[in-house]
């Protein structure tokens, strides 16, 4: 029997591995390894080869047959350890009927194999991924399921599906695999595997893959993951419930942070806890039922972030498409609860909230919405300051919490000229950092750090996705002597903000409004959190100085705080002397410093910080701006308490 007629028999079926199937075999073999993307001419030439096979063929008996060697490897030694992958020992019977590999193999890969098995590769040894990434038979069945991309046939989307289930957080290809397919076919492929996967590496490509999809189909990231499937048959009022043997399990899920459980027994009676007795007849139940409920929180925390990056783009959306992802998705519904939104009809242009089934004004009247009308999220740097202090009544009055901060976010108005010192970024220039703190916290939202890298650190930069847009938070090193590590300085002077295109430095009064605002809240929050001091000709006694650091972002907490307090009756209990409120008690004066939330004695002996106190029990804020937000309520509850001692 030559190597160009040998019989695969599987099942009660067989196919003759000729010319044909040898040369498909080979071009699957060619994938590199899993780092590697199949490229476009890779699925063009797959295509040609499976067309010379036929399409049915290749699945009748190609994809048959791999799916039988996986369900007959199940009970090969190293299945627990190798997954599908495993698969490989029965494929190289299949393909070796003399005990040896195939003359088209050996041809091909020559001193390559290694023992006859693996195709070599030091770096790995055992596992899944050296059995599907480096031997004979994983690398063709790798091949397979790339040209299930080329092929419609429910029998190769149950193989890729499995291989989904047991192999997401280890197959980066699945990615690659569902970007062959149409928009609408890829989409909700990827949005489900994204809930399945964990590995860093592979949620950044899936993150990348989604950002592509988004650009290519002229809608944002927030529009795909409207159209994610809701496997939990959630709500979009937030409610989730399970019956388990007459006990009914339910639960209000208010936000990403926010849940209330109830339970109720076959007798009608209810609790907010579990009963006793559905814990014991029933704990796995329980337990599956509180894991669903975390997992919607997630994904729906996972909304909510990608929402706060939208005023970074260029994004509106019609009305009629607005409500398909915003009202009638059950995640993005409560995701998006209590925003403020800003309708651009033929009538003029209106702000409103969505509330019952209908957007209404801040006088809570209707407000009236076309089919064509375009939506997009409403930012407070481009209200009036008449408009911002009616809508922020609206919502103190009616304890209107947001997912994020928008109605009381910090914002930042551009200059009348180009020189940006004529603007709030005024006290942004000229202090001394921490460079491995500004470094974490650019990373953080967004920013490329690769400017502060080597020993002549000057910016980091933030590229806006619908453009070629860049801002440059310039800066230089600063050498402190021992304060400074050994290669590079660990600290860095901030020298300004500047918007580059094309490299070319723009004029400001170019750059939309909001955009200007979320880079210099940005920017705020660099300087405030990784300060050492003011004035860096002293160089010293950088501790004290910083106590008196002021921020911009500052105002805007203390303008909260003042709200809270005076809602409340208790404005008249403290006194506020930039940055410091003082507190007279039984126990002397107590400082709270506004921005950064330290907490001195009146000789400015450190204490504490806000960040780490614990209110008394049965202290909670009536309100908070936004979810994301904690420290205000940390900030208020000390308030509240050295008031009290």
């Amino acid at each position: 029997m030559s190597s160009l007629d040998n019989t695969i028999y599987f099942a009660n079926d067989h196919f003759v591995v000729n010319e044909q199937w040898v040369d498909l075999f080979l071009h699957f073999m060619k994938i590199k390894p899993k780092t590697a993307t199949p490229l476009k001419g890779w699925y063009k030439t797959a295509r040609a080869k499976i067309s010379d096979i036929g399409e049915q063929e290749f699945i009748d008996k190609g994809v048959h047959w791999l799916k039988h060697s996986i369900e007959k490897s199940k009970t090969k030694a190293g299945a627990e350890y190798y997954g599908l992958a495993v698969a490989d020992s029965v494929m190289r019977e299949d393909l070796s009927p003399t005990g040896q590999l195939p003359k088209w193999v050996v041809d091909v890969y020559g001193d390559q194999i290694l023992y006859d098995k693996f195709i070599q590769n030091p770096s790995c040894t055992n596992g899944f991924i050296n059995y599907f990434y480096n031997t004979i038979g994983g690398r063709i069945m790798r091949g397979f399921l790339h040209a299930s991309a080329l092929v419609e046939s429910k029998d190769v989307d149950e193989l890729v599906t499995q291989f989904l289930d047991d192999h997401a957080d280890e197959c980066p290809d699945l990615v690659d695999i569902y970007m062959q397919k149409e928009a609408d076919k890829a989409i909700p492929k990827i949005l489900y595997l994204r809930t399945k996967v964990k590995t860093k590496s592979i949620l950044k490509k899936i993150d990348k893959a989604l950002a592509e999809l988004a650009d290519v189909n002229n809608i944002s990231v927030n529009d795909i993951l409207a159209l994610a499937p809701n496997e939990f048959d959630l709500s979009v009022t937030g409610e989730y419930s399970q019956t388990i043997d007459g006990y009914k399990l339910h639960c209000q899920i208010d936000s990403h942070k926010s849940v209330r459980f109830t339970y109720i027994k076959p007798d009608g009676t209810s609790s907010v806890s579990p009963p006793k007795s559905l814990k014991e007849e029933f704990p796995e139940n329980l337990k599956s039922f509180k894991k669903d409920v975390k997992s919607i929180q997630a994904m729906i925390a996972d909304r909510v972030k990608k929402l706060g990056d939208v005023y970074r783009q260029d994004y509106s959306v019609s009305y009629s498409f607005w409500t398909k992802v915003y009202v009638d998705n059950s995640l993005m519904a409560i995701a998006t609860k209590n925003l403020l939104w800003v309708i651009n009809g033929s009538t003029g242009t209106q702000v409103a909230r969505w509330n019952d089934g209908q957007f209404v004004g801040a006088d809570n009247n209707p407000v009236a919405v076309s089919g064509q009308d375009t939506l997009s999220l409403w930012h407070p740097v481009n209200a009036n300051e008449q408009e911002l202090e009616r809508w922020q009544r609206v919502y103190f009055a009616n304890n209107l919490q947001q997912p994020f901060k928008q109605l009381f976010r910090e914002f930042y108005r551009k200059p009348d000229s180009d020189n940006i010192a004529d603007g709030d970024m005024a006290n942004f220039s000229g202090y001394l950092l921490k460079k491995d703190t500004v470094a974490a916290l650019a990373k953080a939202q967004g920013w490329t750090t690769t400017g502060l890298s080597s020993e002549d650190s000057d910016r980091v930069s933030f590229k806006f996705q619908d453009s070629q847009l860049v801002a440059e938070f310039l800066v230089e090193e600063k050498y402190l002597d021992e304060y400074s590590k050994v290669r590079g300085s660990a600290h860095i002077v901030s020298k300004g903000l500047q918007f580059v295109s094309g490299k070319k430095a723009i004029s400001l009064q170019s750059i939309p409004a909001t955009y200007f605002s979320e880079i210099m809240r940005d920017i705020d929050l660099f300087v405030a959190k990784s300060l050492l001091y003011l004035d860096v000709e002293e160089e010293r006694n950088y501790e004290n100085t910083a106590k008196w650091y002021w921020s911009p972002q500052f105002d805007f907490r203390l303008n909260f705080l003042m709200r809270i307090c005076t809602a409340e009756g208790v404005d008249n209990k403290f006194q506020f002397e930039k940055p410091f409120i003082f507190i007279k008690n039984s126990k002397g004066v107590t400082r709270i410093h506004v921005g950064f939330g330290h907490i001195y004695a009146d000789d400015l002996t450190f204490e504490g910080n806000v960040a780490d106190y614990k209110p008394k029990k049965g202290r909670k804020i009536r309100f908070l701006p936004g979810l994301d937000d904690g420290f205000i309520e940390k900030l208020y509850g000390k308030v509240m308490d050295s008031i009290n001692e």
